[in-house]
């Protein structure tokens, strides 16, 4: 058997034992340059294709992870300082009569906290228990009704918060622009 494929390698002047070696621009004439016998291993175009292909596979498993990790990470973030903000937000609340906290800025970073807030609850009982599978029996209890109220708190809350800056930002440019009026 062994002579058998000796004799074909020796006729054909190829090798029968390795497939991936190039046999130049001569061989296979009749075949035109489309169907000529691959270069070695490794170096051709397929391998090429072959190789970066692995690589992108390579690298949207990485930045998959990358991600899951970071939106964790800015999960536990949030989760450790919600209750530091309600705090805060307590303690404006509280002390609104006192001569410093009288001023409508502090009344409006009241309104923009709260709308975090509800923007965070939102996110944790709507998005987040969701979509780690956590209490699974309310979204199915709620049916399609569970993603429309997600939709609504986070259009509510989303729009409370960008009015609420709006209204910050503008108190601040009279404080800045015109502070006597301002004062009144």
């Amino acid at each position: 058997m062994l002579r058998t494929y000796q004799r074909q390698a020796l006729a054909t002047g190829r090798l029968m034992f390795y497939p991936c070696i190039n046999h130049g621009p001569m061989s296979h004439r009749d075949n035109g340059p489309e169907k000529r016998t691959p270069a070695p291993c490794g170096t051709t175009a397929e391998a090429d294709t072959a190789n970066s292909e692995h690589n992108s596979r390579e690298m949207e498993w990485f930045l998959a992870q990358l991600f899951t990790f970071l939106a964790f990470a800015l999960d536990m973030a949030m989760f450790i300082t919600t209750p530091i903000y309600i705090l805060v937000l307590i303690t404006l609340w509280k002390n609104r009569n006192e001569e410093t906290l009288k001023h409508a800025f502090f009344k409006l970073m009241i309104s923009v906290g709260i709308a975090d807030v509800g923007t965070i609850l939102n996110i944790f009982f709507t998005i987040r228990l969701a979509e780690w599978g956590w209490a699974p029996q309310i979204f199915i209890w709620l049916g399609g009704m569970s993603s429309r109220i997600a939709n609504t708190c986070k259009s509510f809350f989303g729009t409370s918060q960008s009015l609420g800056v709006l209204v910050v930002a503008l108190n601040r440019y009279t404080a800045f622009m015109i502070p006597l009026r301002h004062q009144k």
